[in-house]
């Protein structure tokens, strides 16, 4: 559905700049961030323990054209954001009677995109022209029928043109299953999308072209809920996205990976593309790079030049590192 004709004709009198100004109602402040929280699914960071939630509210009209909701019991979901000079960050909690899995979804013959997930709309300029070349989507699911775990890959992107913007570039995620429902947590790199940045760094009082969804399927074919937080949304339409406004800091607020607290050994970078670094003061005899269902992928004994990892796959690892004769500290990190 589209907005609004007052709104039509605020676009059409106003250039691109200034056209969001008239869209306060669909705006959402998100506080910034002095530590990053660790990606892997659980929300277990202290630096979420400050934000409050956001609530899927809109799950579009009933035969009558009236607002429709689904019973609590079959599904909620929530979500907090945060920021820093490079990454918007998201935590989304989902209540669920029935999380689909590879092989219900594979029995029911469901598309990738008729699955549990959460979808996200970004806009590279604030344009708020009616066309999907003005936005990237992405969608991560808690499965689909072709992936145990549909956040290793990112389905369904579309960019303004630029060669430079590949879907894969954009972010990553992290998913675990809970006794209720599911949880994802996700990092997007999105300083090529605000309206105003420095050098490829967010700033506070940046303007980014922005929608979330949440969709439920309960084993069929197709979805049986699809909810926003806005309304009136559509999702090939970018004039119907909502904004997030990055905020201030939150001073004194530090995110802490409890597992590193006394270390002696620390990793770097964390997410990190190519070379995986390792330092501390005690003499390491070896490492051990393992996947997320500890399948050892990597041993080294040699780190004077790191650890090439650019041929594993985006996610989530673990390093296991062996000083004075035994296993001493286990990390994780993020294949970006």
């Amino acid at each position: 559905m589209k907005r609004k004709l007052l709104y039509l004709v605020v676009l059409a009198i106003f250039t691109t700049g200034i056209a969001y100004s008239q869209y306060i109602e669909d705006t959402i402040t998100v506080n910034k961030t002095l530590e990053p929280p660790f990606i892997d699914g659980y929300m277990d960071d202290e630096v979420w323990e400050t934000e409050n939630f956001y609530t899927i509210t809109e799950w579009g009209l009933d035969e009558f054209d009236e607002p429709q909701s689904p019973d609590p019991d079959d599904i909620t979901a929530q979500y907090k954001m945060l920021w820093d000079d490079q990454y918007i960050y998201f935590v989304g909690v989902i209540v669920d009677d029935f999380v689909s899995d590879k092989t219900s979804l594979a029995d029911a013959g469901a598309e990738t995109w008729e699955t549990d997930s959460w979808e996200f709309y970004i806009a590279p300029t604030l344009s708020k022209l009616p066309s999907m070349n003005e936005m990237t989507q992405i969608r991560w699911s808690y499965a689909n029928k072709n992936a145990d775990d549909a956040t290793a890959g990112v389905v369904n992107g579309w960019s303004s043109g630029d060669p430079a913007f590949t879907v894969a570039d954009f972010g990553f995620a992290a998913r675990t299953l809970t006794e209720d429902g599911w949880v994802l947590e996700a990092q997007f790199e999105l300083a090529p999308f605000a309206e105003t940045v420095d050098e490829g760094v967010l700033t506070e009082g940046s303007l980014i072209g922005w929608q979330t969804t949440v969709s439920d399927n309960d084993g069929e074919a197709l979805r049986e809920w699809i909810g926003s937080w806005i309304p009136d949304t559509q999702w090939d339409q970018a004039d119907t996205l909502g904004i997030l406004k990055l905020g201030a800091d939150l001073s004194g607020t530090v995110g802490i990976d409890k597992s590193q607290v006394g270390a002696q050994f620390s990793l770097y970078p964390n997410p990190v593309g190519e070379k995986l670094h390792i330092s501390g003061e005690a003499k390491i005899e070896a490492i051990e790079i393992m996947n997320s269902v500890g399948a050892l992928l990597i041993r080294r004994s040699n780190l004077s030049d790191g650890i090439d990892v650019s041929d594993l796959q985006t996610g989530l690892y673990f390093v296991k590192v062996y000083s004075n004769g035994g296993l001493l500290e286990t990390h994780k990190f993020l294949k970006k």
